[in-house]
């Protein structure tokens, strides 16, 4: 017989889909064009990335973050700290032409064919 969750694991197992949500939230608009990015009234939050990617150990721990996933995600974040070192890189114009900007939405794109919309109702684990 196995035993009981512990608190974390039940904290964990609460708060994972809403993480997930918020997460794969950010990762869509992080991909979608710069003319549409601009129009988001989230976008001077980084599309709320930081609430949500610094928990992500949470998904990973339920085992819905893959290790290619994990490793888009890295690069995706490191990508956003460069961004947000540079006031300049905010301005409507710049994220729009800006090629840090662009290879940043590569990456969101490559994350959203690996997130499903709900795991947590699929049969989607990655365990190591």
């Amino acid at each position: 017989m196995s035993e009981p969750p512990d608190d974390t694991q039940r904290m964990v197992r609460a708060r994972a889909p809403g993480i997930w949500s918020m997460l794969r939230r950010s990762v869509i608009k992080l991909g979608l064009e710069g003319a549409e990015q601009i129009k988001d009234p989230d976008v001077g939050e980084c599309f709320e990335w930081d609430p949500g990617y610094p928990a992500s150990w949470m998904c990973e721990q339920v085992g819905w973050i893959s290790p290619e996933l994990r490793s888009q995600l890295d690069e995706l974040d490191a990508l956003l700290d460069r961004l947000s070192a540079d006031r300049r890189a905010w301005t409507d114009d710049a994220i729009m032409t800006l090629p840090l900007w662009e290879e940043t939405r590569q990456v969101a794109r490559r994350c959203l064919p690996l997130m499903t919309e709900e795991p947590w109702t699929e049969e989607v684990w990655y365990y190591e």
